[in-house]
């Protein structure tokens, strides 16, 4: 089975882009299931072909970690909140979030035509408002909700095979489709307006990098990593602040981790 593998690059002020470097292999075919904790420092994906283990490691790749098995039935994109330090993912149970130390795991929005059929719908969180945005394919609409799972409501509909939700600047992007080709489109929730420019392509994802996207937070890891010897996650509960951690194959002993024999 052909391995999975992520690169990273990095972007110089100038638009120029470093070689390649290879961080993480593993024998996953699809190799889209990963998230970037830009706050912390950490990434997360999730390994497919492993009943969707969620994993966790530094940036380069190094300090791997198990945190949970999710079994989520369909394969969709996690999404991060490094400020509340919540994943959330879809599942057979419906929406759900976890810890991002891989504790507290809990369904947040459940109904019985999304569990039926939305399951690989795609999800996208506005920080500024606190509401995730979520595709319901058996409604054709866009809806949201607060980020506990209160507040449900509708936010546009005849939205036929939308997909890769995003927020940005107070905005909701998205992909429709028109005449079997992508059209970006995008939706203000205060007003209500929609706008949108044809493609004369199929794009199989996209991301907006930008200050104002990603904007910085406290990392409670940052200063000697925490106190960890370590992997040092956040966490969502607060109390502490992170949390200490082993990477795989390694075991705690008192205040350190150890080879495991």
């Amino acid at each position: 089975m052909p391995a999975g593998e992520l690169y990273r690059v990095k972007l110089g002020d100038d638009g120029s882009v470093s070689p390649k470097e290879s961080i993480i292999t593993t024998k996953s075919i699809d190799f889209s299931q990963y998230a970037v904790d830009w706050v912390q420092d950490k990434i997360y994906w999730i390994e497919i072909e492993k009943n969707d283990t969620l994993y966790v490691s530094n940036l380069d790749g190094t300090m791997i970690k198990t945190l949970a098995v999710l079994n989520r039935v369909r394969k969709t994109k996690p999404i991060l909140d490094p400020y509340k330090k919540y994943i959330y993912f879809t599942s057979s149970n419906g929406i759900e979030r976890i810890g991002m130390n891989g504790r507290d795991r809990k369904v947040i929005y459940s109904d019985i035509f999304f569990i039926g059929t939305d399951l690989g719908s795609d999800m996208a969180i506005d920080f500024k408002t606190d509401r995730i945005y979520y595709i319901e394919k058996v409604h054709s609409r866009i809806s949201s909700m607060k980020s506990d799972g209160t507040d449900n409501r509708k936010e546009l509909t005849n939205v036929y095979k939308s997909k890769f939700l995003t927020c940005y600047q107070g905005n909701l992007y998205y992909l429709g489709s028109k005449y079997d080709l992508d059209t970006f489109m995008r939706y203000n929730p205060s007003t209500g307006a929609t706008t949108q420019q044809d493609l004369d392509n199929i794009l199989w994802d996209y991301r907006i990098y930008h200050p104002f996207a990603q904007v910085s937070g406290t990392n409670p890891c940052g200063s000697n990593n925490g106190g960890c010897t370590h992997l040092c996650l956040p966490n969502n509960t607060g109390n502490p602040a992170y949390t200490c951690e082993c990477p795989d194959k390694y075991e705690k002993q008192g205040n350190t981790c150890v080879e495991s024999s």
